[in-house]
């Protein structure tokens, strides 16, 4: 995930991973692990997993979008010591892959998303085609090469559990979901950070998710240090009693304001004008 920098037109990135335990509609003993370094993200989570499990006869399944650090093969490396590893492309990523690059209002788009949830690839290579045939622009004839090649990678790795012969294994549901407790946030109202301040936040944010916020405030952020800033014994504030503040006021009244309109007033004047509207 990314967030704005506190460097105007930087990005800072930081890693995410969330281990539970899924059968079918529900979720169990789940944890999160977060930290700007790729390298110490994937240290914890070897380290939390072989502490927590039995891994020479647990599967792992590993779910993600196929990007950049987060690629099968990179995942499955993860599970290292585990009797069996397998990797399910989240669903939600790849859907809007399709969605981004046929068009939300192309007749072929619900068509290749129901391809692609058949897992019918000769279809949809079809509809690709289709679509390619239609193509005057050269920056769509792009997207639609990288849809491909994306779908081409990771096309063996589509079908969920239950389709392997995993019949007590549910659906994962999107993985950006999990991301929420951090994005609400994190980037919310067009929020900047240091380093520093992410990497602060980053801590308390998944020691709240994890529940264990308490004792993580006692241990490991003992470190956070409050701000303290020295008063300046040049800079005279006056005194100010709370008496003169307590005490009511009240302003003079103006009485009451008398007048009065002339009957027979000249017909040239405001008067007169007025009361011949009323006549």
């Amino acid at each position: 995930m990314a967030v704005k920098s506190k460097d105007k037109g930087n990005i800072i990135t930081f890693q995410h991973y969330r281990v539970y335990e899924r059968q079918l509609n529900f979720f169990t003993n789940k944890y999160d692990i977060v930290d700007l370094n790729r390298d110490v993200a994937c240290e914890r989570l070897l380290k939390y997993l072989s502490s927590h499990y039995d891994l020479k006869n647990c599967t792992i399944f590993f779910s993600s979008d196929a990007g950049p650090g987060f690629e099968p093969d990179t995942m499955l490396n993860l599970g290292t010591g585990a009797k069996k590893t397998e990797f399910v492309l989240d669903r939600y990523h790849a859907l809007r892959k399709i969605k981004m690059t046929l068009g939300h209002f192309n007749d072929l788009t619900p068509k290749a998303l129901n391809a692609f949830r058949h897992y019918d690839k000769d279809k949809l290579t079809v509809i690709l085609d289709t679509y390619e045939s239609q193509l005057i622009d050269d920056n769509q004839l792009n997207q639609l090469i990288r849809l491909r090649n994306y779908l081409d990678r990771n096309w063996e790795y589509i079908t969920f559990p239950r389709d392997r012969s995993y019949k007590a294994v549910g659906n994962f549901g999107s993985i950006e979901s999990s991301h929420r407790a951090f994005t609400y946030r994190l980037k919310k109202q067009g929020r900047s950070w240091s380093k520093d301040g992410l990497k602060g936040m980053l801590a308390l944010i998944e020691a709240r998710v994890n529940n264990c916020l308490g004792s993580v405030l006692r241990t490991s952020l003992r470190k956070l240090k409050e701000l303290y800033i020295e008063p300046d014994e040049s800079i005279q504030l006056p005194s100010v009693s709370a008496q003169k503040y307590l005490k009511k006021s009240f302003a003079p009244s103006v009485g009451v304001m008398h007048g009065r309109i002339s009957v027979d007033a000249p017909t040239s004047s405001a008067i007169g004008r007025l009361m011949k509207i009323f006549r």
